[in-house]
């Protein structure tokens, strides 16, 4: 089952996946996630410009990815909690949860991924 089909059984509504930057910033720019899982490794490039929208924002993120978390990690995603592939879903649901906004009914909860 795909990320994306996991969240959505789970009582998320999901936006994406966006393959490029362009696509997700182009989301953005009408719309607010509560919480973003962004892959590092995006299309040709990696995901640090959509985590500089989403801090601004004060949106948290998740980078759930192949990618190892290195020394090289741009400032944007220094912050980021950094879920390195294989991560059993209930690992990863477990993290969604302790930081989406408490309080907030499941089905107002957004994802972007």
């Amino acid at each position: 089952m795909s990320l994306e089909a996991y969240l959505d059984n789970m009582g998320f509504a999901v936006a994406g996946p966006f393959a490029t930057d362009t696509d997700a910033l182009a989301w953005l720019a009408t719309d607010d996630p509560n919480l973003a899982i962004l892959d590092y490794r995006l299309g040709k490039g990696t995901c640090a410009d959509i985590a500089r929208e989403l801090n601004a924002r004060g949106v948290p993120v998740i980078v759930y990815s192949a990618t190892p978390r290195g020394v090289d990690v741009p400032p944007e995603l220094r912050a980021a909690c950094w879920l390195e592939k294989p991560v059993p879903r209930s690992a990863l649901l477990k993290v969604v949860m302790e930081l989406l906004p408490e309080g907030m009914p499941q089905e107002r909860r957004t994802a972007s991924t």
